[in-house]
């Protein structure tokens, strides 16, 4: 038997977008981070949706010149954001188990950068 140590902290940091099983989307530490978004301010940010490709952008409010007002939401102290709607209008199964997106790059919408993620697994 050959034993070999396990790395706990190999996804540490990763930049990751995930849908629990209660319709809401959560960012990681990782993103958080990268974001800016810390447990003190409940910052509000502008999340896309691309139903074609699975895709989800997002960027904070405050790096943007002009966010679609109705694209707009508030990221609580645990970095959570509701999103049970946008799910359901969107047909995307999350109540079976959670859906994971990794980054992907950035993507420019009306001549704004948003950061990218993409499904993990998926079929």
């Amino acid at each position: 038997m050959t034993l070999e140590p396990v790395n706990f902290h190999a996804r540490a940091g990763a930049k990751r977008l995930t849908i629990d099983r209660q319709g809401r989307l959560m960012l990681s530490a990782g993103l958080r981070r990268e974001m800016n978004i810390d447990a003190q301010l409940s910052p509000w940010i502008t999340v896309l949706y691309d139903a074609e490709y699975d895709i989800w952008a997002l960027q904070k409010n405050e790096k943007l010149k002009q966010a679609p007002a109705e694209s707009t939401a508030k990221v609580d102290k645990r970095g959570y954001i509701s999103a049970g709607s946008i799910l359901r209008r969107n047909r995307l199964d999350y109540e079976n188990g959670p859906l994971r997106y990794d980054f992907d790059g950035t993507v420019s919408y009306s001549g704004e950068s948003y950061l990218s993620f993409k499904r993990v697994g998926a079929e």
